[in-house]
């Protein structure tokens, strides 16, 4: 009895240990294993190494920092003890350990201000308060992420509305994830060797339930172009334009712009690679584990580790003509509708 009692312990012990552990089975390593001071993290992240932070201000405190602190807007910092706090491992080594909570870090965030400061180690100056004459340990802030359809033949916004077929679109994300990979001082993955690192996946699904993860792009080679693994580096970013800028003119090609979603692209056999229809996109963080560790509730959180979804339609780019009335009588109104594409020239 006692054996089994004890086994039924240890199983139960164990348990408890996965329990607490974030679990990401949609994991990458993205710039966490060397995060300087004042770098921003985000809810979520987990095995992120912050030892550099830590040997900054040990260095310059002369002793382990023991906790982290958060103080409201209005408090001071260098005279107040702190919000909240956060006990750090005290051996200056976190290697991959550090785990952005949002029990720990989240009430931070809502309150506007989520800069985090070394709390005075005790037998040190003005100890238990904040120390603010070597800058923040990090920010920690909350994920946004929100995806748009820009057709580039048209120089418009087509969220929720229509494209047609033939026309060259852009996906535009805006996004606060671009911290993570556009401070090469503040994080960086020494591990990495070449290729994109990649902040956000951009996912495509046709009405069919075809999910693509690159887009044909045009031309009669049909080369196509990926969309996962992006390197979002602004705020306001679009895959399907040079360097991610911001489109500036019309064209009914793709012009100058980079590769992007030809809607019109021919597949080998001669049909159309994107049949007219609703199509389905998405933008999803790439961002050490975050995606599956900031839950909503325990579903995905919309708005923040993933976008909430944009569609547009894709419509034939046949012209027709389309009568209100069966017969024409003289001298009675009738109207036509010519059904085609925009900025088009047709002759009757």
């Amino acid at each position: 009895m006692t054996k089994r009692l004890t086994i039924a312990l240890i199983a139960l012990v164990a348990l408890v240990l996965v329990a607490v552990l974030p679990v990401s089975a949609t994991y990458y390593d993205v710039n966490n294993t060397l995060i300087s001071p004042g770098a921003t993290v985000y809810i979520g992240e987990q095995q992120l190494n912050v030892t550099p932070v830590e040997v900054y201000f040990n260095s310059k405190l002369g002793t382990p920092v023991q906790q982290i602190g958060w103080w409201a807007s209005a408090a001071n910092v260098g005279t107040t003890s702190p919000s909240a706090t956060f006990t750090l491992n005290g051996s200056g080594t976190q290697d991959g350990a550090f785990y952005v909570s949002s029990a720990a870090f989240a009430t931070s965030v809502a309150s506007g201000n989520a800069n985090w400061y070394v709390v005075n180690p005790a037998g040190t100056v003005n100890a238990g308060f904040g120390n603010t004459t070597y800058g923040q340990f990090f920010t920690v802030a909350d994920p946004s992420l929100v995806i748009d359809v820009w057709d580039l033949s048209t120089g418009t916004t087509v969220t929720s509305g229509t494209s047609i077929q033939g026309d060259y679109l852009a996906l535009r994300i805006n996004t606060n994830l671009q911290s993570a990979i556009n401070s090469p001082t503040l994080r960086v993955n020494d591990t990495a060797t070449g290729g994109p690192i990649g902040n956000i996946d951009i996912k495509v699904k046709s009405a069919s339930g075809n999910t693509y993860t690159s887009l044909y792009t045009g031309g009669s080679n049909f080369a196509t172009q990926s969309i996962v693994g992006q390197n979002v580096t602004t705020a306001v970013w679009f895959w399907g334009t040079n360097g991610g800028g911001q489109p500036t003119t019309a064209t009914t090609g793709s012009g100058s712009y980079a590769p992007n979603w030809s809607t019109g692209a021919l597949l080998p056999s001669g049909q159309n690679a994107y049949p007219a229809g609703v199509y389905t996109v998405l933008a999803q963080s790439r961002l050490n584990g975050m995606y599956d560790n900031y839950l909503n509730g325990g579903a995905t959180y919309t708005g923040k580790t993933i976008s909430q979804p944009a569609t547009v339609t894709i419509s034939s780019n046949t012209v027709a003509l389309a009568a209100n009335v069966n017969s024409v009588v003289r001298s009675k109104p009738f109207s036509v509708t010519i059904t085609g594409k925009p900025y088009q020239v047709y002759h009757l």
